[in-house]
């Protein structure tokens, strides 16, 4: 008895750290660079985290490669490359929380172009972004400088504009990866969503 209830234990961590990757109130960064970015794992879906990491890094990045493993159609982009400025903006963003659908969930799905129909046992993960541009002055003097590359240490934090709600992925294990069900950049959960147990 004793050793079943350990091994109960063992497992309920195990897939407690599969689904619920960071904490909520976590801030982390992504960058146009995989060695700027706080994730360790953008292109490698391994939690539902990884897997919204690696959907935000492909279509900003327009590196649409990274949008195979997470079965994510970026055809709905069309041929935007970043360029100029944007290339130099870094996002942050905030997890505010991560939880299995239930049963009573389900009625708040919202089925678009690219979503797929939730189940039950997805993962519905909430990330709260800001997007944060360079420093004009910076920009200007690197544009056409004889010894700096374009953009060169104007990268900042200091006026970061957040977006007016969070973002909801639905998320869905697919063998030892994740894969996007459905995103969305508007309230989909009430506010009580975010603090149930």
């Amino acid at each position: 008895m004793r050793r079943t209830s350990k091994f109960l234990v063992g497992t309920a961590v195990i897939i407690l750290g599969l689904v619920h990757p960071g904490a909520a109130g976590e801030k982390r960064i992504l960058d146009f660079t995989n060695e700027g970015s706080t994730s360790q794992c953008i292109g490698d879906p391994r939690t539902p985290l990884c897997a919204a990491e690696t959907l935000e890094a492909c279509r900003t990045r327009s590196e649409w490669e990274l949008c195979a493993p997470i079965e994510h159609d970026y055809s709905v982009y069309g041929k935007w490359v970043p360029a100029g400025i944007s290339f130099l903006y870094s996002y942050r963003y905030e997890i505010m929380s991560s939880k299995p659908l239930e049963a009573p969930d389900i009625a708040y799905q919202r089925l678009g172009r690219l979503a797929k129909p939730w189940r039950i046992g997805d993962v519905a993960l909430q990330l709260w972004w800001e997007g944060c541009p360079p420093i004009d002055e910076c920009v200007v003097e690197t544009r056409m400088h004889p010894t700096k590359k374009f953009g060169e240490g104007c990268r900042s934090f200091a006026y970061c504009s957040r977006e007016p709600h969070p973002r909801t992925y639905i998320l869905r294990r697919k063998g030892s990866l994740w894969i996007v069900v459905a995103d969305y950049t508007d309230p989909v959960f009430p506010e009580s969503y975010l603090n149930r147990k």
